[in-house]
């Protein structure tokens, strides 16, 4: 019943962070992971939340379960092939290199207005 502050800031630094988090092949307990991108994702969830207009809260919901649960199995899947296909060393590398990519983008995002 109320509005998050700082939406969009906080979802271009959680592409930034974590982006960066890849980049350098960052390792954190799982606890501080989680508590990271739960912060985050509350963020995210607030904008997309902000989106459903008319639609029912349920389905939109199931949705957005769905497409996440995809595109994370897809995420993983594709990070676990990397390394199966080119080895450890280079698909790690490939990985990292995605990070900072993204962080790239995060911050084309910030200066593109």
């Amino acid at each position: 019943g109320f509005a998050l502050p700082f939406v969009e800031p906080a979802i271009l630094a959680s592409v930034i962070v974590l982006g960066l988090c890849a980049a350098i092949a960052l390792r954190v307990p799982a606890a501080v992971g989680m508590i990271a991108v739960g912060f985050f994702a509350t963020f995210h969830g607030s904008a997309h939340g902000a989106e459903i207009g008319t639609a029912s809260a349920l389905g939109f919901g199931a949705g957005f379960v769905i497409a996440t649960a995809l595109l994370h199995a897809t995420g993983v899947a594709a990070g676990a092939s990397l390394v199966r296909v080119l080895g450890n060393a280079q698909g790690r590398t490939v990985v990292q290199l995605a990070g900072a990519a993204t962080v790239m983008g995060g911050f084309a995002m910030i200066f593109a207005g």
